[in-house]
C-alpha cells in the first residue's frame, strides 16, 4: 500500500511538472516581429508620389494634418462665402464676426485691406465666385502651422463695379493658405501666391 501510494504521489508530481512545462513553453513562444512593432506607411501629398515607410510619430503627425486639412476646407469655403457677401455689400472697414471666426493674423489683415479699398471706392462685387480646387499641401508643421491648402478660386465671372461700370475684372486666383488653431478655432492665418496656370 505504501509503495502504491508513493508511486501515485510521484505520478501526480510528474503530471504537475508536465503541466508546468507546457505552461512555460507556451509563455516563451516567440512573437513575430510584425506583431511587436507594426509598420507605418505615410502617403505623400505630391501627385504621382508613392507611399513610403515612416515612424509612428511621422504617421501620427500626418494623420493629424489630414484631419485638420479636411476641417480647413470647410473653413475656407465659409470664408470665401463671407468675403463675397461683404464685397457685394460694398466692402467694410472692420471684419464681421463670421470673418473673424475663420481668418486671423496676416491673412485677415490682407482681406481687410481689400474690403476697405472697396468701401473707399464705393464699389460692389458683381457676378459669381466659385472655388475650383482645395488640396492639402505638405510642410505646414515645418512653418509652424497646423495644415495648409492649395486653393483655386475662379472669379472670372465676377468684377468690381460702380455705377454700372467695371472697375476691376475678376480673374483666376491660386494661393497656398496656411491654417492655425487660435483659441480652439481653425483659421486661415497666412498665404502665398501660387501659379494659377500650373496649379489650377
Amino acid at each position: 500500500m505504501r509503495t502504491r501510494g508513493r508511486v501515485r504521489a510521484v505520478s501526480l508530481v510528474a503530471a504537475a511538472l508536465a503541466l508546468a512545462g507546457c505552461t512555460t513553453q507556451a509563455a516563451t513562444i516567440d512573437v513575430p516581429t510584425s506583431a511587436k512593432a507594426p509598420t507605418y506607411t505615410c502617403s505623400p501629398t505630391a501627385a504621382g508620389a508613392s507611399p513610403t515607410p515612416c515612424t509612428p510619430e511621422e504617421y501620427s503627425e500626418q494623420q493629424r494634418e489630414a484631419q485638420a486639412a479636411e476641417e480647413a476646407k470647410g473653413v475656407y469655403r465659409e470664408m470665401v462665402s463671407e468675403l463675397s457677401a461683404l464685397q457685394r455689400a460694398g466692402g467694410a472697414t472692420t471684419a464681421s464676426s463670421a470673418l473673424q471666426q475663420r481668418a486671423g493674423g496676416p491673412y485677415l489683415e490682407g482681406q481687410l485691406t481689400t474690403l476697405r479699398g472697396i468701401k473707399k471706392l464705393g464699389a460692389t462685387q458683381d457676378g459669381t465666385v466659385r472655388i475650383t480646387k482645395l488640396s492639402p499641401v505638405a510642410g505646414a508643421s515645418e512653418r509652424g502651422y497646423d495644415t495648409a491648402l492649395l486653393a483655386c478660386v475662379d472669379a472670372t465671372a465676377s468684377s468690381l463695379v460702380k455705377d454700372d461700370k467695371t472697375l476691376v475684372p475678376g480673374r483666376l486666383i491660386a494661393e497656398t493658405v496656411y491654417f492655425r488653431y487660435d483659441s480652439g478655432q481653425l483659421k486661415a492665418w497666412d498665404s502665398e501666391k501660387a501659379n494659377a496656370k500650373k496649379s489650377c
